[in-house]
């Protein structure tokens, strides 16, 4: 017993001569407990996911931005995590337009190719899961490519409004969370001295050309109002010059404009 209790004294003198000269059992159980603690938070995925604000939990608590993931760490996350689904690397322009939105509505993310990375910050991932079709307010909302009368709608956001076809939807991951965007083809409506359907508002109609724009607008799912019922004239309808589209709104007051 006298050897053994010799033996804890000289290893507990050996710690107090490394660490600090007066350094108690209560402040190595202390120290001890917080290596454990700060282990945890390092090594717990959990812990490390990032806030709109770019913050995480592991940062808060041990008061450094030293364990907030770097855009390399992230980048090979979701690079890890699309090589185990379906992911695909989003287009370059679809990629844009989402960022951009994403920035438009006070959702922060630094572009993935960004030279100036800020610590902390989020990265929007390069990757996304490509949807076919879903559903919203009891309709199916699908692609242009899958089904045209389906990707006819419209939709609309704080200051934009859009009608036209659902070119691509992706579901991507965005500060942890799976959403989905579609990318709207707007369409270009006829000047409104032109349009036969302005002295009856009631029917909720409209003209629009009937060819691609270049302009891609994204949405979420909870902008949407309505699809839309469309039908292609000739041109020389309504005395225009081009093809057009009629446009129907199809929302019966279900959901409010």
């Amino acid at each position: 017993m006298v050897i053994m209790v010799c033996c804890i004294s000289q290893r507990l003198l050996n710690i107090d001569l490394c660490l600090t000269a007066d350094m108690d059992l209560t402040m190595l159980k202390r120290l001890c407990e917080k290596q454990r603690l700060t282990t945890r938070l390092e090594d717990s995925a959990e812990f490390r996911v990032l806030d709109s604000r770019g913050d995480s939990l592991a940062g808060i608590l041990l008061g450094n931005d030293r364990l907030l993931d770097t855009r390399d760490d992230q980048n090979t996350r979701v690079s890890e995590k699309a090589r185990r689904s379906q992911s695909i690397r989003l287009p370059n322009d679809e990629y844009n337009a989402i960022l951009l939105y994403l920035n438009q509505m006070g959702q922060y993310h630094q572009h993935r190719d960004d030279t100036e990375y800020t610590s902390g910050g989020l990265v929007l991932s390069s990757y996304a899961t490509a949807v076919k079709r879903f559903g919203q307010h009891g309709r199916t909302f699908g692609t242009h490519h899958v089904h045209e009368g389906n990707s006819l709608v419209w939709a609309r956001r704080l200051g934009v409004s859009g009608m036209g076809f659902i070119g691509s939807i992706w579901e991507l991951e965005v500060a942890g969370k799976e959403r989905i965007f579609f990318i709207l083809e707007d369409l270009d409506l006829v000047p409104k001295e032109q349009d036969p359907f302005r002295p009856w508002p009631g029917l909720e109609c409209c003209v629009a050309y009937d060819r691609p724009t270049e302009r891609q607008l994204v949405f979420e799912p909870e902008h949407l109002i309505s699809h839309l019922c469309g039908r292609r004239r000739p041109s020389g309808t309504f005395g225009l010059s081009e093809a057009v589209l009629t446009l129907c709104n199809m929302n019966q007051g279900k959901v409010p404009q």
